[in-house]
């Protein structure tokens, strides 16, 4: 087991659910630059939100070019790099995590995005990313159950 921070592994960041049901093993395509941006990712961004909100699930970290065409992803996603994850919580509002991240941490791109499910259930996660390489742009972006991508977070009563 390879420890990305202190609270996060190397596994927890390549398991998809997609990869396992289609079969798609899911293995880092350059060690020498994913392994250190997803340790970089987790020590500055996801262990702070672990150790603020305490347990987090990975739902979406580094994604190989198989996993990333499944998820109708380009290979310049910042998933791709290790750069980014999508995260959810069972205890706390997602919404109130992506305001947490807004306020608290450095990050590239943070977006609380939500969808609808076909039974009519509504759900919803956070993508976040971090970047060493140049500055983080501090983008915060809000997609909507219809999709698309709308600038800054929505008030709680918009979403």
């Amino acid at each position: 087991m390879v420890k990305l921070s202190d609270n996060f592994t190397l596994e927890e960041m390549l398991y998809s659910s997609t990869a396992e049901k289609r079969g798609i093993k899911n293995k880092v395509h350059d060690t020498d630059l994913v392994i250190p941006n997803l340790q970089k990712l987790c020590k500055k961004v996801l262990q702070p939100v672990r150790d603020h909100f305490g347990a987090i699930i990975v739902t979406s970290g580094y994604s190989n070019v198989a996993l990333s065409f499944a998820l109708g992803r380009k290979l310049t996603s910042e998933h791709y790099m290790g750069r980014a994850a999508d995260i959810v919580s069972k205890n706390f509002s997602n919404y109130d995590i992506a305001r947490w991240i807004e306020k608290n941490l450095d990050f590239n791109q943070l977006i609380y995005e939500v969808r609808k499910r076909p039974n009519g259930v509504k759900y919803d996660w956070v993508h976040v990313s971090y970047r060493d390489d140049k500055p983080n742009k501090k983008e915060v972006l809000y997609s909507p159950i219809g999709g698309g991508y709308r600038r800054g977070l929505p008030d709680i009563g918009q979403v």
